[in-house]
């Protein structure tokens, strides 16, 4: 992006950051929930004309709870607005686009302007981008030209909306739409997110452990294709604000920010962004937080999963390579043929963990997340987001048997990688 059209851009808006009044819905539209934090930000939120029944549908490979609006559209996580196109319904035929996301290539992301947008969105724009070009993100957003294929547009409306129309890159153009008179440069940011891949911190898949969520309202159920990298993050510029749906697990709420992305998010977004590479290819032993001093293991029947005291044993040692999208395989040194695999593929807590035949199944790949401890990981199954490997009853004596279990806040739960070579 040039900087002589940044400058140029900037010097002829006058910015505001603050934010208007909230408009009233026109009659005859919906008007979702609509949190306020403390501070007056409104939580970023698209309002329909109509709106139809809750239902559930696949978007991106996942099973997720959608609202049907107006033009045969569909709303997901209150500020995503999919097309049909983008989704598969129980009982029809398969349409919809990628197994996951897509990540913007060296984190190159590409944009225009709508035609008639007001200079003030677009200076708010370059503002909001400049979230995401900071050390150690490093994003760069360039203006799009003829020859690009994937690029996000930047829209206006005036219906009281800030929304996207894609998790992740889309392939092709994608939406951005903001109505400047609710919405600051924060919240551009938050969008800004959506389509760099970043979902809704409230909705990880362990947010029960550190919040209670009291609506039901599908938009706040957990995404299942989200992960929670580190500590639950109250600062995030992803997360809303609390209030009457939502509190801290002693009551208490948090308020809103759009000011600045957290730590949180800068992690999220780098583990996103560096998932083949986050646990480098190479040997390890993996040792339980909980029971230092000793490692996983396969157990001497050459099949179930334990923990026992570092020996330096074959069976305690792990090839650990990246396949796809962030998951691993680990295949124990003793048994070069085999994986670590879930048991029949099953996705209930209590299941055994074992060393089978290696194959492309889902329950034999891996997530390695970073958990609320520094270098500590949780190792999640990709055929069930919502547990963890885990040492059986925070076990600790030799052979005590590992298995997944719902995700808690446990040290059983909790791994360190070691490397061997």
């Amino acid at each position: 992006m040039k900087q002589t059209h940044l400058k140029k851009l900037l010097a002829a808006v006058l910015i505001t950051t603050s934010v208007a009044a909230c408009k009233k819905s026109s009659e005859g539209e919906h008007n979702l929930s609509d949190p306020i934090s403390a501070k007056g930000l409104k939580a970023e939120t698209y309002q329909p004309k109509t709106t139809g029944a809750s239902i559930k549908g696949y978007y991106q490979g996942e099973l997720v709870d959608l609202l049907e609006i107006e033009n045969g559209k569909y709303l997901f996580s209150n500020d995503v607005v999919l097309n049909a196109a983008d989704v598969s319904l129980a009982g029809k035929p398969s349409t919809e686009g990628a197994v996951e996301g897509k990540l913007w290539t060296n984190r190159k992301v590409y944009y225009k302007f709508a035609t008639g947008i007001s200079d003030t969105l677009k200076a708010r724009w370059i503002r909001a981008t400049a979230f995401w070009t900071v050390p150690g993100l490093d994003f760069e957003f360039i203006v799009a030209d003829a020859n690009t294929s994937d690029y996000i547009e930047l829209n206006e409306n005036s219906d009281n909306s800030a929304f996207s129309n894609s998790i992740g890159r889309k392939g092709g153009p994608q939406i951005i739409s903001v109505d400047p008179d609710s919405y600051p440069v924060g919240s551009i940011a938050h969008e800004i997110g959506h389509a760099l891949g970043l979902h809704h911190e409230q909705r990880r898949p362990d947010r029960d452990l550190f919040i209670n969520v009291n609506t039901t309202n599908s938009q706040y159920i957990p995404a299942p294709s989200a992960f929670g990298v580190g500590p639950f993050d109250y600062t995030s510029i992803m997360i809303y604000p609390s209030g009457t749906s939502m509190s801290r697990k002693d009551g208490t709420g948090w308020n809103m920010q759009r000011t600045q992305l957290s730590e949180g998010d800068r992690l999220s977004t780098n583990y996103k962004y560096n998932q083949g590479t986050h646990i480098q290819a190479g040997t390890y032993e993996i040792e339980p937080q909980h029971a230092e001093g000793k490692n996983l293991q396969v157990a001497a029947n050459n099949k179930s999963i334990t923990i026992k005291t570092d020996d330096d044993g074959l069976n305690q040692r792990w090839q650990i390579s990246h396949v796809r999208d962030g998951f691993y395989k680990l295949v124990p040194q003793n048994n070069t043929g085999k994986s670590l695999d879930v048991e029949g593929g099953s996705t209930a807590s209590g299941t055994n963990v074992i060393v089978y035949t290696s194959s492309t199944g889902n329950n034999q790949l891996w997530q390695i997340v970073p958990s609320y401890t520094n270098d500590y990981f949780r190792l999640i199954p990709a055929s069930a987001r919502k547990v963890s490997l885990d040492v059986q009853d925070t076990a600790t004596v030799d052979d005590s048997a590992v298995k997944i279990g719902d995700l808690s806040l446990s040290k059983a739960q909790l791994w360190k990688f070691k490397k061997i070579n």
